[in-house]
């Protein structure tokens, strides 16, 4: 029987110990979007979830993801392809690896900040702010990066005008938060810049 692309990605999302397995959680991440697309996150994917968190300790945290992303896609459904970014982005964050996911996972980074914004995204205020919402849910894996995060956006005072600026407004949050760990030659899992 073949498995579903969440349960690959769960399963290996427990066991991960080296930022050189983030490829594996991006490729259930794209299959899982090839297959299965929009589909939305049912009580059964839910309990499966939380139970891969329960065992990395990260109930709380995955409440605060659930509900961020409940809060910023203005009452439309979660995604499960949605959180599973946002799981991989926790490990590539832990692994001080958020450079090489902003650069692996832009298209679905972007489909999140642009469910933040909704279809009247005029004004470059609710850009901020879907920034912000994106980057405590991407980068918040623990309450230490959380603080952290929400550091690094006071000193940044958040002013983006579209979806590319938000971008890049993340990137810069991605590189101050990997910067300090990430040896030269590192920033990528695989080994390559």
């Amino acid at each position: 029987m073949q498995h579903a692309p969440l349960d690959t990605f769960l399963s290996a999302w427990r066991r991960i110990d080296s930022p050189a397995e983030l490829p594996l959680l991006l490729s259930c991440v794209a299959d899982q979007e090839s297959r299965f697309g929009d589909a939305v996150l049912g009580d059964e994917e839910a309990r499966r979830v939380c139970g891969a968190a329960r065992c990395k300790s990260e109930e709380w945290d995955l409440m605060r993801a659930l509900f961020a992303l409940q809060q910023g896609a203005a009452g439309a459904p979660v995604r499960v392809v949605d959180l599973m970014v946002v799981l991989l982005c926790w490990e590539a964050t832990a692994a001080h690896s958020a450079r090489w996911f902003l650069a692996a996972c832009a298209p679905h980074v972007r489909r999140l900040l642009g469910r933040t914004l909704g279809a009247d995204a005029a004004g470059g205020g609710h850009v901020a702010e879907a920034v912000v919402t994106a980057a405590l849910l991407l980068f918040g894996c623990s309450d230490g990066l959380l603080y952290e995060a929400d550091a690094l956006l006071g000193e940044a005072s958040v002013r983006c005008g579209d979806i590319d600026e938000a971008l890049a407004c993340l990137h810069k949050i991605a590189d101050r938060l990997s910067g300090a760990a990430e040896a030269p030659g590192e920033s990528s899992p695989a080994g390559g810049g």
